[in-house]
């Protein structure tokens, strides 16, 4: 290699290495910034708010629930309440197992009792009803969407506005019942072995 390539090399190589720790001096600032704007991420800080506020989370998903109960005997497009929906009266009596998990979690929290059992096998049956809850989702948003396959005339003044609120209900009761898993965790524990075990014997006592 002739003296002038040697010198372009280590001039190269200086550059670089003056870039690099550059980059790195730019990259600490901008941590230390985003840092110091935002000391707790958003995960971090949904357990202290989901402990905080879990009275107003069960007390809003109650609401929506009882809400999506009535709601289920209406025709929106009709405007009219149907009191002879089987499919209506058979939700009622799933959508029990869930106010029986708002009180078996509110009185967990409050005498500060351990998961159990029991409620570990009610939780299931929330997982199934939350996949109905979210079918109620989809099934109120297509029906919205489905407003220009019919005439004016046939369609309810009612229909956008009542719709609207209806998908809003029941978007507000799938993300109440998912929070309500985590409150369930970080609240009152999760479902461990050795906790279920002491429940077991105590039972069998």
């Amino acid at each position: 290699m002739v003296p002038h390539e040697k010198e372009v090399t280590t001039y190269i190589l200086f550059l670089t290495t003056k870039l690099l720790l550059k980059l790195k001096s730019v990259k600490y600032v901008l941590g230390t910034t985003v840092k110091a704007k935002n000391p707790k991420p958003f995960m971090e800080k949904m357990p202290t708010f989901l402990k905080t506020y879990w009275k107003p989370l069960i007390i809003t998903s109650v609401i929506c629930l009882l809400l999506t109960i009535v709601f289920n005997f209406y025709g929106l497009y009709t405007n009219r309440f149907y009191f002879f929906k089987l499919d209506a009266y058979l939700f009622a009596v799933i959508s029990l197992a869930h106010f029986v998990y708002f009180y078996v979690i509110w009185f967990k929290i409050k005498e500060g009792e351990y998961p159990d059992v029991v409620m570990r096998n009610l939780e299931y049956v929330l997982y199934a009803l939350t996949l109905l809850y979210l079918y109620k989702v989809v099934e109120t948003f297509l029906m919205l969407t489905s407003l220009g396959d019919y005439s004016e005339h046939l369609i309810s003044p009612y229909f956008l506005p009542l719709g609207t609120f209806l998908l809003v209900v029941h978007l507000l009761l799938l993300s109440t019942t998912i929070c309500l898993f985590f409150v369930r965790k970080w609240k009152i524990g999760s479902y461990r072995i050795d906790y279920l075990n002491e429940d077991i014997d105590s039972w069998n006592r």
